[in-house]
């Protein structure tokens, strides 16, 4: 699965520059950055570690009146159609990820249909090993540094008083061999990892409509990819002993019962 990030503003507007808008298109890119930015006033410009059981509030890529542009929107998916916060706060902690295998069959990840599909842009992501019981996070990014593109399903709702929130999940597929390695949590079939678009597929996944058998190309190919990975531990993202949000969340650490420092 994936519940923990590495983001930064800086990556987010890169990886959006890549996807080779037209130059009027880029500004309103470096715009949309600006007001994502303002409703962070108070946080920093990289953040080495987010969790999100935090709901945090993110900038996604999306196709919108036929244009590329950069939209926050908060972790954690609400479909449309959920009838207030209760309800909402209930279900959102459950939709931090959706699996792409049954995303057209859920009734929650409906949007998918509607082409509600963007590209979260990060610095890497985190997993967790598992080995005697205990617990061992691992910081997975390229290998060349050239940070990672998530996709997401996303969706706006609207609470009793009418205001709207566009909410999202991140895809997930069967862990290809790296994460194989890594992702062994004996509560799960299989080891899962993030749904990564390539540089060549971007537009595509963006713009284009896609049914079923369009997505199954896309995911199945992305759990079958290297993705050019590299994984290696870190010091403690969970519970009292945690590292927090500080730039030793993203540092080797040794831990004895694995012996091993990648």
């Amino acid at each position: 699965m994936c519940y923990d990030l590495e983001y930064g503003y800086e990556r987010l507007i890169r990886e959006a520059k890549k996807l080779k808008a037209p130059e009027q298109e880029v500004s309103e890119l470096e715009e949309d950055l600006e007001r994502i930015r303002k409703r962070d006033q108070d946080g920093p410009d990289h953040y080495y570690h987010l969790s999100g059981f935090q709901h945090p509030e993110l900038g996604v890529i999306l196709y919108k009146n036929r244009k590329l542009r950069l939209e926050p929107m908060t972790w954690g998916l609400i479909p449309h159609w959920v009838e207030n916060k209760e309800q909402a706060h209930k279900l959102w902690n459950g939709t931090l990820n959706a699996r792409s295998e049954t995303a057209f069959e859920k009734p929650s990840y409906a949007a998918i249909q509607s082409g509600n599909k963007g590209i979260l842009p990060v610095e890497s992501f985190f997993e967790h090993h598992h080995r005697n019981k205990k617990t061992f996070p691992h910081r997975i990014k390229n290998a060349k540094g050239e940070g990672l593109k998530l996709a997401v399903v996303w969706d706006e709702w609207e609470d009793e008083s009418g205001e709207s929130l566009k909410t999202f999940a991140i895809l997930t597929v069967e862990g290809n061999q790296k994460m194989a390695e890594i992702h062994n949590n004996p509560k799960m079939k299989g080891p899962r990892m993030p749904l990564m678009i390539s540089d060549e597929m971007a537009v595509d996944w963006l713009t284009q409509p896609m049914n079923e058998e369009d997505f199954e190309k896309i995911y199945s190919w992305s759990a079958k990819a290297n993705h050019d990975l590299e994984a290696y531990p870190v010091p403690s993202l969970r519970g009292k002993n945690a590292v927090g949000n500080q730039a030793a969340a993203i540092q080797p650490y040794f831990y004895q019962e694995l012996n091993t420092l990648f």
